[in-house]
């Protein structure tokens, strides 16, 4: 028996060729070079099937959305983790703003934090129902407004306030539809006064005061409103903007949220009007 002394491998400089033409077919992404090495061909690689949708970011990362729903995260290595499920709506826009990535299509808007998936916005609160009870508070008139706020924090805008006029011996209730997924936060003003503060979060879609509340925070958010569904989206400086196409009139909407928070949205005001359809929406000084 002969003394073997070492192996070489298919990976050689002897005649790679020599495998035969059954074997070569099958090395999926090889090729022998001129050198006659059996190498990895240039291009491109198979890593994931099924794929709806991808975006890759500034700093190496892709997002990936498989046909079923599923976002996946992969990092620069080749890693991956799954980062959320129900991510419907591809194919998408897709635009940085600092550490948040959005997304937004025809029918879905949603935004990626580093530690969370959410739909990109919070609803608007509806206008609440105010009646009178049994309570301590102080005669006048008082004005009311509902705000919803977001798991992680988040805060929607408002439609407007609701007034009651309240007697000696009275209190407040104070009613607003649930939704779900968002905490209903009622905002009051002093009697007579003419700004809100937050006075208590409802329970069930409603809430009731019967002494004076210890003023919160006041409500700044009246007429905003959660992102447009739009066709376009970008980033420029620390706001986010989405141009909306409306071909009944030829013409673009972009639509520009509040500095420093892209969840907000002045759609009656902070808005600009393009002719034609806007199809390159350019990114420009995204900050945080």
């Amino acid at each position: 028996m002969g003394l073997i002394a070492g192996f070489k491998g298919i990976n050689n400089r002897v005649d790679p060729t020599a495998l035969g033409m059954e074997w070569q077919i099958g090395a999926d992404n090889a090729l022998c070079d001129n050198a006659r090495y059996l190498v990895q061909r240039p291009g491109y690689a198979e890593f994931a099937t099924g794929v709806a949708d991808a975006f890759g970011t500034q700093d190496g990362r892709l997002f990936v959305v498989s046909s079923t729903g599923v976002l996946y995260e992969v990092a620069a290595d080749g890693s991956s983790r799954a980062r959320a499920t129900g991510f419907s709506g591809a194919p998408f826009q897709w635009a940085e703003l600092g550490p948040a990535i959005f997304a937004m299509s025809e029918t879905a808007k949603w935004c990626i934090y580093p530690d969370r998936v959410v739909p990109w916005g919070v609803p608007t609160a509806d206008i609440p129902t105010l009646s009178a009870t049994a309570g301590d508070l102080e005669p006048g008139t008082y004005l009311v407004a509902c705000a919803l706020f977001a798991q992680d924090g988040r805060m929607g805008g408002t439609l407007g306030v609701a007034t009651i006029e309240l007697a000696a011996g009275q209190g407040l209730v104070v009613t607003s539809p649930e939704v779900a997924g968002y905490d209903t936060v009622a905002y009051v003003s002093p009697p007579d006064g003419d700004i809100v503060y937050q006075a208590m979060t409802l329970s069930g879609g409603s809430g009731t005061l019967t002494i004076t509340p210890v003023e919160g925070p006041d409500l700044r958010t009246f007429d905003l409103y959660p992102p447009p569904q739009g066709s376009m989206i970008a980033a420029h400086g620390n706001r986010m903007c989405v141009a909306v196409w409306e071909p009944e009139y030829d013409r673009s909407v972009i639509y520009w949220s509040k500095p420093d928070q892209p969840h907000l949205f002045d759609v009656e005001a902070d808005l600009q009007l393009v002719a034609g359809r806007i199809t390159l929406l350019a990114q420009a000084g995204a900050r945080w």
